[in-house]
């Protein structure tokens, strides 16, 4: 049985990961409400800036509010304006919203502070940043922040902090207890298990760690060729370069069209896992409907797929002023997540009859049909 504190005991003991021990301590929650305060607070000092707080003493609409403050991006001031209801800053009502309470400043988590004298301090300079374009995107319309170059670097201490890792490992055991049963009465011994989205490499990382003793094959692809580089560096940093077949691969193309996977997959069913880390944020919903449709068809019958990321609702301030990042879509929400992935198994249904059960879904323009 894999042993999840150990694995974190020993992600932590290497450096720079090392510098995150103070913070372990915390829970995932204590670490989401320092994030989200902190962008609660952009979003804030953009309302006061705006002068949505006069506006808005009478109900308007996205579309009046647009209209007076001459905003062109009414998608992001809608997004923007429901997170200032979340933050009881305003009423929505029918469609409008009116100011409820005035308010100066939002009370700091005492994490915030601690969180800053480690490496995480780089996520708060770009919720800064991201906070001061806040204004300029409703305002234009352009988007001119690159996740590459503003921000992705700047994110990495969230990837390898104590609590995603843990949190990576404990749905990694959950899988596997179940994939296990499965592949028992399906008289599999050696899985096949396919990660898409490697989280800058370290969720790779945590992949690897947990399934390196047990007998079985792991395929990481990944359309960017800076994030199978960063995962290749860390796999052989931990000594995992082994474990895992890492390949840049557009994961909206059939899959067999990867050299690694048609090896791997010959003369079987399909994949007996796959496993999704923080893929879905740049994706529009077709084309996240095209890569699960993809999924569905290269995977067994029997198998299991798991998702790793945050849902909109758990971050909902940070996933807000992060829409001033170019091609950002966001997280996905609750309601979202469940019936894109129930119609993965939908398709695998779909593939197994050989008919289609709904044609209304963007999901049947899969690669079988």
């Amino acid at each position: 049985m894999v042993n999840i504190k150990e694995l974190l005991i020993a992600f932590l003991k290497k450096e720079p990961y090392s510098r995150l021990r103070p913070v372990a301590k915390y829970g995932i929650h204590e670490l989401l409400r320092a994030l989200n305060w902190a962008a609660a607070s952009e979003i804030l000092n953009a309302f006061y800036e705006l002068g949505l707080d006069k506006t808005l003493k009478t109900p308007k609409s996205t579309m009046e509010v647009a209209l007076e403050h001459s905003i062109e991006d009414t998608i992001f001031l809608h997004e923007f304006l429901r997170a200032l209801v979340k933050m009881r800053i305003l009423d929505e009502a029918a469609g409008r919203f009116k100011l409820k309470i005035f308010i100066g400043k939002l009370k700091k988590p005492s994490t915030v502070d601690v969180l800053q004298k480690t490496p995480m301090r780089a996520i708060f300079e770009v919720i800064r940043l991201t906070g001061d374009n806040i204004i300029d995107v409703l305002m234009t319309g352009k988007r001119e922040l690159k996740w590459l170059t503003d921000a992705a670097i700047a994110f990495e201490p969230l990837e390898f902090s104590p609590q995603l890792v843990m949190l990576r490992l404990k749905t990694l055991e959950i899988l596997y207890k179940g994939v296990k049963e499965r592949l028992k009465i399906s008289g599999v011994e050696d899985p096949v298990i396919l990660t898409i989205g490697l989280a800058s490499g370290f969720g790779l990382v945590n992949v690897a760690q947990f399934f390196q003793k047990i007998r079985g094959k792991i395929i990481a692809l990944d359309p960017s060729e800076r994030e199978v580089r960063l995962a290749e560096g860390l796999l052989e940093d931990f000594g995992l370069n082994e474990v895992v077949n890492v390949d840049i691969f557009d994961i909206s193309k059939s899959l067999h069209k990867s050299a690694i996977v048609s090896e791997f997959l010959k003369n079987r069913d399909g994949f007996d896992a796959v496993i999704s880390i923080e893929r879905w944020r740049f994706y529009d919903s077709v084309m996240r409907s095209q890569i699960l449709a993809n999924i569905a068809f290269h995977m067994a019958l029997y198998g299991s797929l798991v998702d790793f990321d945050f849902v909109k609702e758990q971050i909902l301030f940070l996933n807000t002023v992060l829409y001033t990042i170019e091609g950002w879509r966001g997280f996905l929400a609750m309601n979202e997540k469940r019936e894109m992935f129930s119609l993965v198994f939908q398709k695998i249904k779909e593939r197994a009859g050989k008919m289609i059960i709904r044609a209304d879904l963007p999901l049947v323009k899969g690669i079988w049909l």
